[in-house]
């Protein structure tokens, strides 16, 4: 399987695939210049011309070649559709989760102003404020600077 590097000079293709493309690259040179070499060497005694054995050698040669990076393409391909849909499941759970949060967040909160109300609301800001006065006066202040700036724009 190939490996995916960061590599400035592949740009961001398979390492594996390099190697593989540089190797074919590299066969193809070899098999024209022995192509060349065949052409180049003397006709056969009897005057018949090369039959082409050594392009009909390279095609295969080629065609192989073609098979076995179409098959590796295809492992990965397959890979990364898996990949993805781990990726997508394990997702999916987190988002159910925080959902679930969520819903239950509003839950309670639904149930506290139904059985509380309004004024029942104000009643427990207020004890807060009492018990917190610190804390509560930083907060107002706060909240009070930001909706200043906010109206400025």
């Amino acid at each position: 399987m190939w490996s995916y590097i960061d590599n400035p000079y592949t740009g961001g293709i398979p390492s594996g695939l390099c190697e593989e493309l540089l190797r074919s690259s590299h066969m193809m040179q070899v098999d024209k210049q022995r192509e060349k070499e065949v052409q180049m060497a003397p006709k056969k005694e009897h005057g018949m011309e090369s039959n082409g054995g050594v392009a009909g050698q390279a095609g295969a040669v080629l065609a192989e070649r073609a098979e076995e990076l179409a098959g590796s393409i295809d492992q990965t391909m397959d890979s990364a559709a898996q990949t993805i849909q781990a990726t997508l499941q394990h997702t999916k759970k987190s988002a159910k989760s925080a959902m679930g949060t969520v819903v239950d967040g509003i839950e309670t909160s639904s149930e506290y102003l139904s059985d509380r109300g309004m004024a029942g609301m104000a009643e427990d800001v207020e004890a807060l404020i009492r018990r917190y006065p610190l804390e509560a006066l930083l907060i107002g202040s706060s909240v009070g600077f930001l909706l200043s700036r906010s109206w400025k724009r």
